[in-house]
């Protein structure tokens, strides 16, 4: 699966502060989550703006994690999940 992403340098979401982040597509979350449909970041709010804007695919934005210097947080995956299938990855 070559799911699409958005990887962000430096967020502007205020809980997260300013580290890198990234948000993968909603195909890659599980059925069994306990948020699809009941309080998921993602389906709506400002997450949900990141969310329907994903454009990068999954091998670049392998890339964009490479560049990372080492040492530095990030948060991978603000809404979505490692690409896989249902509940497998």
């Amino acid at each position: 699966m070559d799911a699409l992403t958005k990887f962000v340098p430096r967020s502007t979401n205020r809980k997260l502060g300013p580290m890198p982040c990234s948000y993968v597509e909603k195909s890659t979350c599980p059925a069994s989550c306990p948020l699809m449909g009941a309080g998921c970041y993602g389906e709506a709010g400002p997450v949900s703006i990141h969310w329907n804007n994903l454009k990068t695919p999954w091998r670049a934005f392998l890339g964009q994690v490479g560049a990372i210097p080492a040492g530095v947080l990030w948060r991978h995956a603000v809404a979505g999940d490692l690409p896989g299938k249902s509940n497998s990855i």
